[in-house]
Order: structure tokens, then C-alpha cells, then sequence
């Protein structure tokens, strides 16, 4: 079995770039209240003269979010190289060395191909770097314009909010609240979902790295010759991808069945009528399965059987843990910004609930027996 790196190794390699545009943002969100909280009004009067000079700051804000984020995000192309290839290369050197010897000598494989030469030469490595790299950029348009139109729009709020009879420095305060909580957009997908920046990159990456992982397999297997492929199992697998965890599949379609090393028989199915190319399939976004070569009288299917019922369940309580981390996350913004507009009130609010949701979230994954990502729960600001 050619083994990728795990779903939490690659959460972490994901949570590292992704942290970075999370402290963007942050960063981007506590700029706009400081420099709009700075010189605030005590006087409706007063308004309408604040409104322009803040109209006016707007643009020197732009060039110093863009000079911050370029200074920032530089590393993040040589970070998003050095990645790729660990984790081609964690995948490509995994699998049982004595098996392919054995299907090698038996002609069952064409070839043993060097790990090495797979992660040096293929074409298709520099291809996703690029295609990574494109769409971090448009993450960095996005948050850069949402910064912008933030920053107009919380003006515009604070300033309606006088109009309407509230004090100027409430009105302020509350305009720059609802900024927090709403943060910053990194992109909207096709079902017109608004992602915050960090999520979107993480989504990004932990794509990007198993469709790394991925190709780097069915390299080695075309390189190979082989044709049946296992398909990894594990609890809380996504719908489709349960259907077709644990079983083996012939990528041509041709082969029908085959014999494990004890003899037993095992069906083999149709690779081309799985789930695999559709997003939500198997080894699609966020798929954390892999898979491997299946030789007919040498390899052996261990895959743990999954209870279909235990199986749904494990992934209602995951996806209810993820959101968990990102309402903390969240929480935790709405606190810094508070304590950064000088809010003390709503600070010790936020504080308070941030508390909380880390307790619910602790609960929530000693009552389902989850694994904790810390690293999903982290909050780190940019000093």
C-alpha cells in the first residue's frame, strides 16, 4: 500500500500556511478599528468632518495593507514548494519493498521504479506548486479588496449610526464589533458560500497536497504496470467515499477478480464508475483516503470493515467538531478586537465565551471519542 502522509500530518503542514493568512486577516480587522477608533468624535457635530479625514486615510490604508501583505505572504511560495515534494516523497518511498520484489520476479509488474526519480522528474509536481500558488494569490486579492470595502463600509456604519441618534465612540465601537464578527472574505465558492481566508488556504492546501499524494501513487502504479488497486477504510468516511473504502478496483476495468496470498477470492471492481474525479468522491477535496497496488496471490486486504451506521455517525460528529473550532477561532478575534477598541465590556464578553466554546468543544470530543487538532483551534495574531 502506498501511503500518504495522515489526514492530521496533513492538517498541520495545511495549518502552517493557512495561520499565516489567519494572522493576515487579523491583523487586516484590528487595523481598520485602531485607525477608525483613533480620533473618534464626542460629538454628533463633529461626524461629518471625521467621516472625510477617515474617507481621505482610506487609501494610505491600502498601500500599508498591501506593503504588510507582501512582506508577509513572500515566504509562502518556498514554504508551498518544500511541502509538496515531503509529501510526494513520504508517499512514494511507503510500500512493501518484498512484495513488489516477489510481483517483479513473478512479471506481475513491469518495473520497480526509483522513488526518487518519480518526485524528480514528473512534469505534473511543478504543475499543482503553480496551480496552489494561483489560487493563494486570488485568496490574497480577495482579503486585500474585503479590507478595503470593510473598512469603507464599518465607516459608513458607525457614521449612519449617529445619524440614527447613537453616541459617535458607541457608534464606532459597534460598527467595528460587527467587523470582527463578520472578518474578512477569502473567496466564495460556486454555491455562493463565503469562506473566512485561513479556511479557504487550509482547504486549499490539504486539496492540493492530496491530490499530490494522489498522483504520485498512480504514477508509481503506471510505472508498475499494475492494475488492481485497495482502497484504504476509515471511520467517518464522507458518503461516497464509504461506498468503495476497503475494496479493490482494476483501473482499466478489465480485471474482475483476484486471490489474496491465503487464496481467498476477492472481487475486484470497475475503477471508472467510482465516485473518483467528483469533488465529494473518493481521493476528491478533503478525501483522506489512499491507495495501493493489489498483486493476485502475493498482497493481502487488512483493511478494518466499517460499520455503515458507526460510520455516518463518526462523520456527523467531525463535521460538528469542525465547526466547533472554527466558531473558537472566531471567538477569539471578536475578543482581540474588542480589547483593541478599548471595548472592556465586550471584551470580558468575548473572553468569557471563548472560555466556553473551548470547554464545548473539549466535551464534545471526549463524548465521541474524537481525535483533538489543536492546531485547528489555534489563534495566533500578528505582532
Amino acid at each position: 500500500m502506498l501511503v500518504k502522509p495522515t489526514p492530521n500530518e496533513i492538517a498541520i503542514l495545511a495549518h502552517e500556511i493557512g495561520r499565516v493568512f489567519g494572522t493576515m486577516e487579523d491583523w487586516l480587522v484590528r487595523e481598520i478599528v485602531e485607525r477608525l477608533i483613533e480620533g473618534a468624535p464626542d460629538l454628533p457635530a463633529e461626524v461629518s468632518e471625521w467621516r472625510i479625514e477617515k474617507l481621505l486615510a482610506s487609501a494610505q490604508f491600502s498601500r500599508e495593507a498591501k506593503a504588510k501583505m507582501r512582506e508577509i505572504l513572500e515566504r509562502i511560495p518556498p514554504q508551498v514548494e518544500k511541502q509538496l515534494y515531503s509529501v510526494i516523497k513520504a508517499t512514494v518511498e511507503t510500500g512493501d519493498r518484498a512484495v513488489l520484489e516477489a510481483a517483479f520476479e513473478q512479471g506481475m509488474i513491469a518495473s520497480i521504479p526509483s522513488p526518487g526519480s518519480a518526485v524528480r522528474t514528473s512534469f505534473w509536481i511543478e504543475k499543482l506548486q503553480e496551480q496552489a500558488l494561483h489560487a493563494l494569490n486570488l485568496v490574497n486579492t480577495s482579503m486585500l479588496t474585503s479590507a478595503q470595502q470593510g473598512y469603507i463600509d464599518t465607516l459608513n456604519r458607525a457614521a449612519g449610526l449617529v445619524a440614527e441618534g447613537e453616541s459617535p465612540r458607541a457608534a464606532v465601537r459597534y460598527a467595528t464589533k460587527q467587523l470582527a464578527k463578520d472578518g474578512l472574505t477569502g473567496f466564495v465558492d460556486r454555491a455562493g458560500r463565503r469562506w473566512e481566508p485561513q479556511s479557504a488556504v487550509e482547504m486549499i492546501i490539504r486539496t492540493t497536497w492530496n491530490n499530490a499524494a494522489n498522483q504520485a501513487a498512480f504514477t508509481q502504479l503506471e510505472a508498475m504496470g499494475c492494475d488492481v488497486i485497495l482502497v484504504s477504510a476509515h471511520m467517518g468516511a464522507r458518503p461516497k467515499c464509504s461506498l468503495v473504502q476497503g475494496k479493490l478496483f482494476s483501473l482499466s476495468g478489465s480485471t474482475e477478480g483476484v486471490r489474496d496470498k491465503h487464496g481467498a477470492y476477492h472481487a475486484v471492481g470497475d475503477w471508472t464508475r467510482t465516485s473518483y474525479g467528483e469533488p465529494d468522491g473518493i481521493l476528491g477535496i478533503n478525501c483522506r483516503h489512499h491507495i495501493g497496488a493489489f498483486f493476485d496471490g502475493l498482497s493481502v486486504n487488512e483493511t478494518e470493515e466499517i460499520d455503515e451506521e458507526e460510520n455516518r455517525e463518526r462523520y456527523k460528529r467531525e463535521q460538528e467538531q469542525r465547526k466547533l473550532e472554527r466558531d473558537l477561532r472566531k471567538i477569539k478575534r471578536e475578543r482581540d478586537v474588542a480589547n483593541a477598541s478599548g471595548d472592556r465590556e465586550e471584551y470580558l464578553k468575548q473572553f468569557r465565551k471563548a472560555r466556553a466554546k473551548s470547554q464545548q468543544l473539549r466535551d464534545h470530543i471526549e463524548e465521541h471519542g474524537l481525535r483533538r487538532s489543536k492546531v485547528r483551534e489555534r489563534y495566533i495574531t500578528l505582532r
